[in-house]
């Protein structure tokens, strides 16, 4: 039977017995009990737990309170058993603990299986246990275990500090479940960095932080180390997260701070001060503290701050701070301030800001010191003006004159303004400079240097500048026959003159045919001496002699100069020229005499020139012939013969005596000779270059000629006609060239030309001919000719009238006989037959075997009857060329050849790519011209350093020539080259094995990649195996090249395998280049750490040991300073050819400190030149103690303490204290105090308070080490041996109550423990509200703010022999401020006793009255208050005579038992009464018993209005101004100004309103409403008087008795006790002054009459009057003449003023509407002026106009003036009557006519002639002609070689029949066909001219009756537009069998003749002016087969006839 027991839950919370107690009576059992356990277990997951997925996971579940193992199952993260074999998971049951009764059952799960798992979120896994004690308990609930599974992640921490700086950077390592297992911390290349190293840095690992799950590790960088940016690493090994040296970068920024410092600055304008951030690539947060080190706000008043933006180009932050110039001048200047300036980072919060750096600024005064000048009157001067106390060039810089007329620069010859620069080096100034011309510098003067400075408020400030001259006239070294001689000197002085004769002084006896005098003198200025010469009284052969001066200054001047000396000679011209001649032809020949005496006359020559021309032998116009006379010794004569006149001879003719020798000079006569004269050459020809035919006449004279003209050779006028004949005239001084030009001539324009020249008005024209003919010479091609190819031909080709009879050719410019060349060998000449039509002939020259010597000129030259025309080719033969088309590059270079032949050399110019190659002075460049020799030149290029990249490619010669002729060449060049390199790039000759593997490289660069590479070792080719022997390549295309890398790795190298190594790049083309490298082995071994303790040893050895093949050469140390020394080097030993031996290396490091530490590199040098080193670290220590009493043996008084610092130079690991042998513990032996180190020096500071057990010696001991040198070395210190005293005050000081400006005495007394030994007794002072005592310096005051609150004075026993010490302290003048707790120390050294406190009560006015200022009118407050125990009692009394006044309003308050009563006494509607002295009085207690005191006197000011204009005249139209003057600046008392800080006055700030009075409203109105007001800026002067102006400005005259007013409103001053208020001026009245008129006598007056001008104006005084015109300051002298200024004057009033001026007017301004004439009134500055004008228009005077006419001048007409009375004049002709011969008429034209009129508007006649009276006189007959061409006709007609029909006989017997009804005269000519005329056949013909091949047909006619008109006679003579026919005649003009024959070929030329167009032109001629008749004929029709005569239609074309009237007129 089972009988259970359930237990319930809340029952089983501990393990139990139960009994069951069972009754069985079977069993006889009753109650029988058995013992039943219930035991329970707890279940305690470690949850929640954290984990990572990158390893495998431990979870625990402790099963509690079991004494047997249970059971335990698992359940995963969704819910799933977990079998005990699953994979991946690994589980332990656990054991049970017998100490704790606990079972701990673990699950492993693998990382796989957790990193197949999602883990964003935590996961949760479940344990349950079950009993195995008891099978049947049931398993228990499962207990979660939640995991949260953490990403691991590394957040830098950068910095940026200040470079130099310490810098601390760290790695925030989150995701940890634990603390990592490693952390270290590398440099950028990778480096690690040793923790509390040599370096310094420092390394602090962290620990794990379960709060963040993070980890933080930091290095701090020292100082040392952080002067640049830089990239750290945290190394992170975390096992849980897989990460083993896992690194990451951290940023350790640093910036650089320069202070743009010293600094020069002003106080005038704001300063900007600059910080200047470098290396920053963000902005950086920048701070400012100003001059008292005060930490300035970005928004300051008065500061203007810019943060600043980095620049990205030069990474620098500029911030700025700009001071504004209140600020500044609030400063005292005197000595130099500084402003700091520190940086902080933003990127990098957590950096620190950095130390502060100066910014230094010295403070500079503005002063100009003028330097003057005093020089010789006419020579340049220079003065300037020093400007100081500048930062920078001035604003501006001008000079004036003492007038103010402003001086330009103008360049040479005028005034020179030298502006200068800013010179900080010297005194922080500039000069300017001003140069005075010397043709300015002629008197005394004072110029005004204009300087502005914005940086000093000067604007336009000017500096008077004096430059002074005297002024002393040279004198010649010698003179000719003087007549006298003056010498002057001009100055500030009295000039006094001695003369000498040779050595002896000048006296009238001695020397009478000398006058000396004074020709003119006045005091002070100048004086003229003259020394007068009788030369004739001396004879001819007068020796020279010599005259001098001594000048002396007079009792003005000790000083004295010399004159002279200066030679006199008796050498002058007994007969001279005349002054002018004049020469006409009919002059010539011409003879001149002249003639010239001396004292030798073999000492001088006469000579003779005209103008610049000498006349001599080679001057052929004229003869000179020597008529001396050969008795004279002293004369010589000349005589000059000019045979007929010339051009040349229009100048002046000079007769010249010049002397040789001493003092040799040349003197002459002059006469000016006027040759009048005309010429012209009688063969003019065409010009071969342009064609042209160019005919000149030639005429000279003073004048030019009255006209030239030209006629052609048909006798016609020729004029300019644009593109074909132009006329020009060309003056050059007296001759005057007239030229004709034919443009582009021909043939037709052959003849000859007539040039007429009438050389006065009224002579008669001169005519002069001249043939022209067109005849040249010109080369095809043109000259010059550049021949390239060596082939040369030209041709010369002749234009002309004839055949030339031959042509010639010449080698040169000339044609001399001897550089005559033919045909043969070397040319071949070839000439044309002359062409007839062109009238051209060709010769052309061919060269043979061409050579540069051929190069130059040819000449041609034709020979022709009458003139040879030549020409000139200039030949250049040249080539260049390049060696090859392609130039290789195998050495690193180019060279490029370009060779050149020729006769002259040319400008080389070199191109790469068409881009400039210019040779400059060290580069890589070097061109050579070479020179040329036997014509050739050879041209080099060379370029060093070349690469392919940038240098290869087309490279072209250039050549120029200065003749224009241009020559290139070109070759391509192609660059390879091979270079053994290193590892980064660089250049290697010889790479030394040290490790037994060669790594060698070397690289190709080229155009193109190689086709192999090899690799020698000496001549032994490489076998590459890719094992031990690895050769690999690489190629980079770069854009213009390839780079070809071979690189051979050796492994195994052994000593053997020394030598040179070569690599070979190889190409078809066989241009190989190849490099060579050199290998060394050795190594090099030593003791690598070496510790020294150099309080103990001062030196040390430090040795290597070299290995190698060959003794090394040297053997060096480098130092830690990377300074080398040398080493001693032992021998080599053990060496031979297969074997290196080994070699000692040694060197001695003394006088070691901290300093000696370090690296030092021994290094063997070899004899390849390379080298082999090995390094070892030295490191030297000293443990150094100092103790805060100054020595090692301090003697301490108990309570005091002790400051102990070790300090280790250089650093250590550690550092620890001892005392005695014990190490003391921080926080319980002593306290740890911050230390500031130097560099990377390890300090170590402590403090311990002194004890009655703290006697002993103490020590530091340090410890070294680090990762290169791991074995710890310790060093102790010396010993501090420290003793013990006590120390009790013997009497201390008491406290005690004094009243305001009282004493009292503190005393103390101390023992003196150390009898003896000097002592320090110091008082200390404790105010109200201080938080610490202050010392009492000094005799015992106390300071605050600047000032002294205590004034106290020590008494002290200084007996150092006494066993007491006393001392007493007296404070006299007590103020409230001396109340507080006094205390009195001890001191021996750092030894000292301390008193107690005493505390002092004060009874005192603390704050008296102070001094007050408040405005007329307003209210003003005197405050006074006092301090003390008590309240007080307050009263205020006028100081004269200790009245009380007024009534005073008390308070009181108490604070910290301090009670403060204030007393104020109130004054309103302050008035000038209230100006007084005033003082407070305090009572405490009863007036009997209580103390009292008084307060110094403080004044009371009243300021005000202290003038304003009463009356305030103005000008009308212009302005005035009133002026307000009130009080500006604050009253210290009646008679003192109140200043400020700087001393300076304090001026009191108001606003100045104006106010005029409005009749119309009768109010008041502000001034701003009229905009004709304007308040000016109101200035203070130095009196402190307020000058405020109000100006009104275009007066009105009805504003007369205007009233205004001002307002002053003072603002309230509460820091400097002033009441404002405003204040009322008086009225001011306003007065108008203006000009009321201005007349003329007359407006319009005639040119030359006078008139008067009168101005009239008011005002309360006389104004300047001034008449003005023409927009001038003065009357336009040009209009007007002065006559008369009549004195002003004025009316009785005194207030109307009157002015005249007379004035003559002088010249016509109708023209231009008249002159403007003004009157300007000008009252003064202060008023202005006043201005009225008027017209006054001058007019022509007609009667000075002279009369013009187209009369001859013995014309017999008449001329009638009437004047009509307007000023304008009338001229009337009258021609003469006529007769039976001639008629008369006024033949008016455009400018003529029968009357003409003057205007006074004008001055001139219209027309402007007056009408010519034409004569006509009668016609009696005339004629005309036909022209026709006969061109292309076999028949002549009327040629002489004509015979029958077509003689001139029968051609003329049918034009003058008058019975044939088809040919003649007489069926065309008008007057013939109506019989009014006859046939006149003697003046009638026919011709036939060969030279045109045409016919001309004259005719004449007889009137019957004389015909007057010409139009008349040209209607009778007028043939129509028909044609005269010779041809097709009626009539039989030969016999039968002729005319027959002749009819034959009658009709063929008929027939002919009308087939052919007839175009020409028919001449009419007459025994008067007629026009011409121009007749074409055209033929229009022809039937093939049939004659047809009657179509032939003639075109008559006619000119414009122009009436004989219109050809006489002009």
């Amino acid at each position: 039977q089972t009988t259970i027991l359930t237990v319930p839950a809340l029952q089983n919370k501990a393990d139990a017995v139960y009994s069951c107690a069972i009754t069985s009576t079977e069993h006889g059992k009753a109650a029988h009990k058995t013992a039943v356990n219930s035991n329970i277990f707890t279940i305690a997951p470690v949850t929640p737990m954290k984990a990572t997925t990158s390893v495998a996971q431990t979870l625990t579940c402790n099963i509690g309170d079991v004494t047997e193992a249970v059971e335990v199952s698992w359940k995963n993260s969704a819910g799933v058993d977990i079998a005990t074999d699953a994979a991946g998971h690994t589980f332990t049951k656990g054991s049970v603990d017998s100490e704790t009764n606990v079972q701990k059952s673990t699950l492993t799960i693998g990382a796989t299986q957790l990193q197949a798992l999602t883990t964003t979120s935590a996961l949760t896994w479940k344990c349950a246990a079950k009993s195995t004690a008891y099978e049947d308990s049931a398993i228990s609930t499962f207990q979660d275990v939640v995991v949260d599974f953490l990403t691991y992640a590394v957040a830098p921490k950068g910095s940026e500090v200040l470079t130099g700086t310490a810098a601390t950077v760290s790695c925030v390592v989150s995701g940890l479940t634990k603390e990592l297992n490693d952390v270290a911390w590398h440099k950028g290349d990778d480096s690690s960095i040793t923790h509390d190293g040599e370096e310094g840095y420092q390394i602090a690992a962290g620990s794990y932080d379960p709060d963040s799950n993070s980890q933080t590790t930091i290095l701090t960088v020292p100082a040392l180390q952080n002067k640049a940016d830089a990239v750290y690493s945290c190394a992170i090994t975390s096992t849980e997260h897989g990460k083993a040296a896992h690194k990451t970068a951290v940023n350790s920024n640093i910036f650089t701070i320069a202070p743009v410092t010293p600094m020069k600055a002003t106080t005038s304008v704001a300063q900007t001060l600059t910080c200047n951030i470098g290396d920053v690539t963000e902005a950086v947060e920048v701070s400012w503290k100003n001059s008292a080190g005060v930490d300035i706000a970005t928004d300051a008043a008065g500061h203007t701050f810019t943060k600043g933006s980095v620049d990205s180009e030069t990474n620098v932050q500029k911030s700025t701070l700009t001071i504004g110039a209140t600020q500044l001048q609030a400063l005292t200047t005197t000595s130099a301030l500084t402003w700091k300036c520190a940086a902080k980072s933003e990127a990098h919060a957590n950096s620190a800001i950095s130390a502060f750096e100066d910014v230094v600024v010295t403070f500079l005064t503005f002063a100009v010191a003028p330097v003057g000048s005093e020089v010789v009157t006419g020579a340049p001067a220079t003065i300037s003006c020093v400007v100081t106390g500048l930062t920078k060039d001035l604003t501006g810089v001008a000079w004036q004159k003492a007038n103010g007329d402003p001086i330009t620069d103008g360049g040479a010859g005028s005034y020179q303004i030298t502006v200068g620069s800013y010179q900080s080096e010297s005194d922080d100034g500039q000069t300017t400079i001003l140069t005075v011309p010397g043709a300015s510098n002629g008197a005394d003067a004072v110029y005004n240097c204009v300087i502005t400075s914005v940086e000093h408020g000067k604007t336009a400030d000017k500096t008077p500048v004096n430059s002074n001259v005297f002024t002393l006239s040279t004198l010649e070294a010698f003179y000719y026959s003087p007549a006298n001689i003056e010498m002057s000197v001009e100055g500030r002085y009295e000039p006094q003159i001695a003369w000498k004769v040779g050595e002896q002084a000048y006296s009238s006896e001695s020397h009478p045919n000398l006058t000396p005098t004074v020709k003119t003198a006045w005091s002070g200025s100048k004086k003229v001496f003259n020394l007068a010469f009788s030369m004739d009284q001396f004879p001819a052969t007068m020796a020279p002699f010599i005259v001098s001066g001594t000048i002396s200054l007079g009792e003005a001047s000790t000083v004295t100069f010399p004159i002279g000396p200066f030679t006199v000679y008796k050498r002058e011209f007994t007969q001279s020229l005349p002054a002018t001649v004049t020469l006409v032809d009919d002059d010539f020949s011409k003879e001149f005499e002249c003639s010239a005496q001396g004292e030798d006359k073999s000492l001088f020559s006469l000579s003779w020139q005209i103008g610049e021309t000498a006349i001599d032998g080679d001057f052929n116009l004229a003869t000179v012939e020597d008529t001396s006379v050969e008795t004279s010794a002293t004369e010589k004569k000349s005589k000059l013969t000019i045979p007929a006149n010339n051009p040349v001879f229009n100048n002046g003719l000079k007769c010249v005596a010049t002397w040789t020798g001493d003092n040799g000079q040349a003197i002459h006569t002059m006469t000016d000779v006027n040759a009048i004269g005309i010429s012209m050459e009688a063969q003019s020809f065409s010009s071969g270059a342009t064609g042209d035919g160019v005919m000149s006449c030639v005429v000279w004279g003073d004048s030019p000629p009255h006209s030239v003209s030209w006629k052609n050779p048909n006798e016609e006028a020729v004029t300019n006609v644009a593109g074909e004949i132009e006329i020009a005239s060309t003056p050059a001084g007296a001759v005057y060239t007239h030229t004709l030009t034919i443009k582009d001539m021909t043939f037709g324009d052959e003849g000859k030309y007539t040039c007429s020249v009438v050389l006065n008005e009224g002579d008669e024209a001169k005519h002069f001919e001249t043939q022209l003919t067109k005849l040249s010479a010109t080369f095809e091609p043109s000259s010059p000719y550049f021949v390239h190819d060596q082939s040369v031909a030209f041709s010369c080709v002749y234009n002309g009238l004839e055949d030339p009879s031959k042509v010639e050719w010449f080698k040169g410019s000339t044609d001399a006989a001897e550089n005559l060349i033919t045909s043969g060998d070397k040319y071949t000449i070839v000439n044309t037959e002359f062409n007839v039509a062109s009238r051209a002939k060709t010769s052309v020259i061919t060269f043979k075997n061409v050579a540069v010597t051929d190069t130059g000129d040819y000449t041609c030259k034709w020979d022709t009857s009458s003139f040879d025309p030549k020409a000139t080719m200039t030949i250049a033969i040249r080539s260049l060329t390049t060696p090859t088309t392609t130039t290789y590059s195998l050495d690193g270079s180019i060279k490029v050849t370009c060779n050149y032949e020729g006769t002259t050399s040319g400008t080389m110019e070199w191109f790469y790519k068409d881009q400039k190659l210019v040779d400059a002075e060290d580069d890589a460049i070097t061109i050579d011209d070479g020179s040329l020799v036997a014509n050739a030149q050879k041209y080099t290029l060379t370029i060093a350093n070349v690469n392919p990249e940038d240098n290869a490619g087309s490279y072209k010669c250039a050549l120029t020539f200065s003749d224009g002729d241009k020559l290139d060449a070109s070759t391509d060049v192609v660059v390879r080259k091979a270079t053994a390199i290193d590892s980064k790039g660089d250049v290697e000759s010889t790479i030394v094995v040290s490790d037994g593997e060669l790594s060698a490289r070397c690289v190709f660069e080229g155009d193109q990649v190689p086709s192999s590479v090899k690799w020698n070792t000496g001549e032994s080719e490489i076998e590459f195996d890719d094992v031990k022997k690895i050769q690999n390549t690489n190629t980079k295309q770069l854009d213009n090249s390839v780079k070809y890398y071979s690189n051979i790795t050796l492994k195994e190298f052994a000593f053997a395998d020394e030598g040179s190594y070569t690599c070979k790049f190889v190409f078809s083309d066989s241009n190989v280049v190849s490099t060579s490298i050199s290998v060394v082995y050795a190594t090099v071994t030593n003791d690598e750490c070496v510790f020294v303790d150099f309080k103990t040893e001062t030196s040390k050895a430090l040795t290597c040991t070299y290995t190698g093949g060959s003794s090394a050469t040297g053997v060096t140390f480098t130092l830690p300073d990377s300074t080398s020394v040398a080493g001693d080097l032992g021998s080599l030993v053990g060496a031979d050819s297969n074997t290196p031996g080994t070699q000692t290396g040694s060197y001695t490091v003394t006088g070691i400190t901290d300093a000696s530490s370090g690296t030092y590199t021994c290094t063997f040098a070899l004899d390849s030149g390379s080298s082999v080193s090995a390094v070892q670290r030295l490191t030297a220590r000293k443990a150094e103690v100092v103790s805060s009493t100054g020595n090692l043996t301090p003697n301490l008084i108990v309570r005091s303490s002790i400051t102990l610092t070790c300090t280790i130079a250089s650093g250590a690991r550690s550092i620890e204290w001892l005392k005695g042998d014990q190490v003391m513990t921080e926080g319980t032996d002593y306290t740890k105090l911050s230390a500031a180190s130097e560099s990377d020096d390890l300090v170590s500071k402590i403090e311990f308070d002194i004890e009655d057990d703290s006697a002993a010696t103490y020590k530091c001991r340090g410890t070294q080490y680090d990762d290169f040198c791991s074995t710890p070395q310790q060093f102790e210190s010396e010993d501090v041996v420290l003793t013990i005293i006590a120390a009790v005050p013997k009497q201390n000081p008491t406290s005690a109550t004094a009243y305001g400006s009282g004493s009292h005495t503190f005393t103390c007394k101390f023992p003196n423990p150390f009898v003896g030994q000097t002592y320090e007794i110091v008082w200390s002072f404790k105010g109200a509200g201080d938080s610490i005592a202050k010392p009492m310096i000094g005799n015992g005051d106390v300071y605050k703010d600047g000032e002294r609150i205590v004034d106290g004075t020590q008494e002290h026993d200084h007996e150092t022999t006494s066993g007491e010490i006393e001392t007493k302290l007296n404070i006299a003048a007590i103020s409230s401020d001396a109340a507080g707790e006094y205390q009195c120390t001890v001191k021996w050294g750092t030894i000292f006793i301390k008193s107690s406190l005493a505390t002092l009560t004060v009874r005192t006015i603390s704050e008296p009255p102070k001094i007050t200022n408040v405005a007329k009118g307003g209210e003003a407050k005197l405050t006074c208050k006092t301090t003390g125990d008590a309240k007080s009692t307050i009263t205020f009394h006028n100081a004269d005579g200790d009245a009380e006044v007024g009534t005073v309003a008390e308070s009181d308050e108490t604070n910290s038992g301090v009670v403060t009563t204030t007393g104020i006494l109130t004054i309103s509607n302050a008035q000038d009464a209230n100006s007084l002295d005033y003082y407070c009085k305090a009572t405490w207690g009863d007036a009997d018993d209580g103390g009292f005191e008084k307060s110094s006197n403080v004044h009371l000011t009243v300021l005000d209005i202290t003038y304003s204009t009463p009356t305030a005249w103005g000008v009308a139209t212009k302005s005035t101004e009133f002026v307000c003057k009130s009080d500006a600046v604050l009253k210290k008392n009646k008679d003192d100004d109140l200043l400020d800080e700087q001393n300076k006055p304090i001026h009191t700030t108001a606003t100045i309103t104006w106010q005029y009075y409005d009749s119309a409203s009768s109010t008041w109105k502000a001034s701003t409403e009229n905009e004709r007001f304007t308040i000016g800026t109101s200035l203070t002067g130095n009196d402190g008087t307020r000058v405020s102006p109000l100006s009104f400005r275009n007066l009105k005259t009805d504003e007369d008795g205007l009233k205004v007013r001002c307002n002053i409103a003072y603002q309230a001053d509460a820091a400097n006790n002033f009441f404002g208020g405003t204040v009322t001026s008086d009225d001011m009245v306003l007065k108008i002054a203006q000009i009321t008129t201005l007349t003329a006598s007359d407006v319009g007056p005639i040119s030359g009459a006078t008139i008067t001008l009168t101005c009239i104006a008011t005002g309360q005084t006389a104004p300047n009057f001034k008449f003005l015109s023409s927009g001038r300051d003065e009357m336009a002298q040009e209009y007007f003449e002065e006559k008369q200024v009549v004195p002003t004057s004025t009316d009785e009033a005194g207030t109307t003023h009157t002015a005249k001026y007379v004035t003559k007017v002088i010249s016509p301004n109708v023209i231009r509407n008249g002159e403007i004439v003004k009157c300007v009134a000008d009252y003064g500055n202060a008023l202005g002026k006043s201005m009225i004008e008027i017209t006054v228009t001058t007019y022509y005077d007609c009667a000075s106009v002279p009369i013009k006419s187209f009369n001859p001048a013995d014309s017999t007409a008449t001329v009638e003036t009437t004047d009509n009375g307007d000023g304008t004049l009338t001229q009337t002709i009258t021609c003469p009557a006529d007769t039976d011969t001639a008629r008369f008429k006024v033949v008016a034209s455009e400018n003529s006519a029968k009357s003409i009129v003057c205007s006074k508007e004008t001055g001139k006649y219209e027309p402007s002639h007056l009408a010519r009276c034409q004569e006509s006189n009668p016609h009696y007959g005339g004629g005309g002609a036909q022209i026709m061409s006969l061109a292309g006709y076999d028949t002549k007609p009327c040629s002489e070689s004509e015979t029958g029909e077509w003689s001139p006989a029968k051609i003329m017997e049918k034009l003058l029949s008058t019975t044939d009804t088809e040919c003649g005269f007489r069926h065309h000519v008008k007057c013939l066909k109506d019989n009014q005329c006859t046939m006149n056949s003697e003046k009638s013909s026919c011709k036939y001219d060969a030279a045109t091949d045409k016919l001309e047909m004259k005719y004449y006619v007889d009137f019957n009756t004389p015909i007057w008109e010409v139009a008349t006679k040209d209607a009778y003579i007028d043939k129509g537009a028909d044609k005269f026919l010779f041809w097709g005649c009626s009539e039989s003009y030969v016999d039968k069998r002729k005319r027959r024959d002749a009819g034959e070929d009658d009709d063929d030329f008929a027939s002919f003749i009308e087939k052919r167009a007839v175009n020409e032109t028919f001449r009419a001629e007459s025994d008067s002016s007629e026009p011409a008749h121009f007749v074409a004929a055209t033929t229009v029709g022809v039937c093939t087969g049939v004659l047809i005569t009657a179509l032939l239609t003639v075109l008559v074309v006619r000119m414009k006839k122009r009436r004989s009237e219109d050809i006489l007129a002009p």
